[in-house]
C-alpha cells in the first residue's frame, strides 16, 4: 500500500473506513468477475430455465382442465 493512501486512511472516520472496505470488496468481486469473464447481469439461458423450473409458477398448466388442446385441433401449416 502506498505511504500517501496510509496516511489517508488514518483521518477517516470509522463509518467512512466501513464503506471503504464495501467498496474494496466490490473491487475484489469485480475483480474475480472479469478474471472469469462473466458480467454481473447476464445471466446464462440454462440458468433462468433452471429457475423456471424449480419454480412452482407454472404448475397450473399440468391441471387436466388446462388439456383443452389435442393434435387434431388446427390445420397444418403450409411452408
Amino acid at each position: 500500500m502506498s505511504t500517501l493512501l496510509s496516511e489517508r486512511i488514518n483521518y477517516l472516520s470509522e463509518s467512512e473506513i466501513s464503506e471503504l472496505e464495501k467498496f474494496t470488496e466490490f473491487l475484489l468481486f469485480r475483480r474475480s468477475s472479469e478474471n472469469n469473464k462473466s458480467i454481473d447481469d447476464d445471466i446464462p439461458t440454462t440458468e433462468i430455465a433452471k429457475l423456471i423450473s424449480l419454480s412452482e409458477g407454472f404448475n397450473w398448466l399440468e391441471a387436466p382442465e388446462e388439456d383443452i388442446y389435442s393434435l387434431n385441433d388446427g390445420v397444418p401449416v403450409q411452408w
